[in-house]
């Protein structure tokens, strides 16, 4: 089984460790972040055991922010390591569980296969006295709902859009998820909220306005000048069940034209394995979105051993499509066909201006 599709079953059991000995090294310059998004006051220069005590009392005085930082499906992990003698876990999982670490709630081994040795996890004990019952309560779970309703916008936008301002982001996001949200507590969840730390990053140009981008994004300074050339265009208005689901395919979205019928001609035609091909389709996808000439695009499929010239055409064919179809950061998640549109329409709207004959005649006296 290829390493990124292992499942193994792991054996869960509690431990006495002290949360703050189980989230490991934690450099100063994140619990510090930490403290700050939290409204927590600090004085420099202390040791690194102090302000991750702060942390500590601060994470767990006010519960809240357990559901606010860290993913419903970490929190769901947790709640069924806490119940469970033994879990299902894969890659992904895994990724989770390190965040679970640094937060104190677990600890945990890593077997190997050549050794036999089996893995661990290790839940802190005091940890889940504190939380259990109150993950566990409805309220709770409206909240995580909430809170994974907002995750899944800002990502889905990010992934249209690739680098965006925070004040139109702001504006973007509360219309997408329907509900009113202040900007400091909008900008609170960005930057504390477990799942966007290895998305996006902010940025800034350099009139020191700030941005929120996606780390597809090859170029922030590029990419900022050829959105500014656009600058009459507006930010494209994403339905959230969209958003949701290329956040879902984590920013594959196999409605857009092409991309189902590249993979699956990769898959069914040229044998490559759904992994491979899956990859390729994102390489591809993302080149797309950075502006990428469709020359050099396709080229990135030169390396796949075509059995015919018939299959390299149909190939270069669905690439072809996508790349009228796929939103391009440059034109703030509109596609190319979308943009070509978009400007026949509003130049067709500024003939009729320059010709619209003006009502005249011979007044009456």
């Amino acid at each position: 089984m290829e390493e990124h599709n292992r499942i193994e079953t792991v054996k869960c059991t509690s431990s006495d460790t002290h949360p703050i000995s189980a989230m490991g090294r934690m450099s100063v310059k994140t619990v510090q972040s930490f403290l700050k998004i939290m409204g927590i006051e600090y004085e420099k220069g202390l040791p690194a055991e102090a302000y991750l005590m702060a942390w500590y009392e601060e994470f767990c005085g006010s519960r809240e922010w357990v559901l606010y930082m860290l993913p419903k499906p970490y929190l769901l992990l947790l709640l069924e390591i806490w119940d469970s003698d033994t879990v299902e876990m894969d890659p992904i999982r895994w990724d989770m569980i390190q965040n679970l670490k640094m937060f104190g709630f677990v600890n945990y081994r890593r077997g190997n296969e050549r050794n036999h040795e089996e893995s661990e996890i290790f839940a802190i004990r005091s940890m889940r006295q504190n939380f259990y019952f109150m993950l566990k309560s409805r309220e709770s779970r409206k909240k995580m709902d909430r809170y994974e309703r907002w995750e899944n916008a800002l990502l889905g936008m990010l992934y249209y859009y690739g680098i965006v301002p925070l004040n139109e982001l702001h504006r973007l996001f509360e219309e997408a998820v329907g509900e009113k949200i202040g900007y400091d507590r909008f900008v609170s969840f960005i930057r504390c909220r477990a799942d966007l730390w290895g998305h996006g990053v902010f940025v800034k140009d350099r009139k020191k306005q700030e941005f929120f981008m996606i780390r597809n994004v090859e170029s922030a300074e590029l990419t900022l000048l050829m959105v500014r050339e656009h600058e009459d265009l507006p930010y494209k208005r994403i339905d959230y069940r969209d958003l949701e689901y290329v956040r879902n395919g984590f920013g594959i979205d196999n409605r857009w034209n092409g991309v189902s019928e590249l993979g699956s001609f990769l898959v069914q035609d040229m044998d490559m394995s759904y992994y491979r091909s899956t990859v390729l389709v994102h390489t591809i996808l993302v080149s797309i979105q950075n502006g990428m000439t469709l020359e050099k695009i396709q080229e990135k499929i030169g390396f796949i051993s075509f059995y015919d010239e018939e299959d390299r055409q149909t190939a270069e064919k669905y690439v072809n499509i996508m790349y009228e179809s796929i939103p391009v950061y440059e034109y703030k998640g509109y596609s190319r066909s979308e943009y070509r549109k978009i400007c026949l329409k509003n130049d067709r709207n500024r003939r009729r201006k320059r010709f619209t004959m003006l009502p005249g005649g011979k007044q009456e006296s």
